[in-house]
């Protein structure tokens, strides 16, 4: 089973160029967001694809045509927060209000979210507690790498586990090849090529019976020049678009969304007996 996500967010929201929060406004995006979304949707139209959008709250408001077009094409929402703030530079009531506020938002277009994943993949410890609170199913922000931004590195794998009793954490997927983790999907699409990315996808996929894949839309749609140092610019650019390597991907499997896989990936769990430690 292949999942497939999207982290509906713009180029404004990138860690990369700094962007203080109160700039990363609908009039900085400039339409950006609606045209990739555009190519994103023909593509998943193309290869019957269907998707999980993580959607910010904000970007929901900007342009509600669009959330309302992901929807009407058979996708889930799920929830990538209102801003996108780091999680440990949150409160836990400044973490509820945007739940809450997103929620609310995009309830709008479809029936109630049930899913999260945390932008930039970070953590806060009152994470699963607002979850269960609020009546998600499940999270999926967990890339088990350690970067700058945030250490998942505790967890060994990609393999799906119950969090508490109520929340599924669906883990982003990686390939262990001796001492490296290797993700798949994001920038490490654009850094090994959808050659290298659906052999690993494959291997995932038959290991843990779940292969997950993500992708902004700026990595699909060139973003505006933004003027940044020499390193920063490198690995803000490189190989942007990545749009043919996206279409490789999505033409070789079938995917799905989260919302239609959770039920097989928690009996399959129940099955197995698995709780994570």
């Amino acid at each position: 089973m292949y999942v497939m996500s999207i982290d509906l967010e713009s180029w404004v929201h990138r860690p990369i160029f700094g962007v203080p929060i109160e700039r990363q406004t609908k009039l900085e995006d400039a339409d950006f967001i609606p045209s990739a979304v555009g190519v994103i949707l023909d593509r998943l139209a193309r290869f019957k694809a269907k998707a999980t959008f993580f959607c910010l709250g904000s970007v929901a408001e900007w342009y509600p045509d669009v959330v309302r077009e992901i929807v009407a094409q058979g996708h889930e929402l799920a929830i990538h927060g209102y801003t996108h703030r780091f999680l440990h530079d949150h409160t836990r009531q400044s973490f509820e209000d945007e739940i809450v506020r997103t929620q609310d938002i995009l309830a709008r277009f479809s029936e109630n979210p049930i899913g999260f994943r945390a932008s930039t993949y970070t953590y806060a410890p009152f994470l699963y507690e607002v979850l269960e609170e609020h009546g998600f199913r499940y999270d999926s922000s967990i890339l088990p790498i350690k970067t700058p931004l945030y250490d998942w590195s505790m967890y060994e794998d990609s393999t799906p586990f119950w969090v508490t009793p109520k929340i599924l954490e669906i883990p982003l997927s990686i390939y262990k090849l001796g001492g490296i983790r290797i993700p798949v999907g994001g920038f490490y699409l654009r850094l090994l090529g959808g050659g290298v990315e659906l052999r690993l996808l494959r291997r995932i996929e038959e290991r843990f019976g779940v292969g997950v894949f993500y992708v902004h839309p700026w990595e699909i749609l060139s973003n505006p020049p933004v003027p940044v140092s020499w390193p920063k610019r490198l690995l803000a650019y490189y190989r942007i678009p990545a749009l043919g390597d996206f279409e490789a991907v999505l033409r070789s499997f079938t995917w799905t969304s989260f919302r239609e896989a959770l039920d097989i990936i928690g009996e399959e769990l129940a099955v197995k007996g698995s709780k994570r430690k």
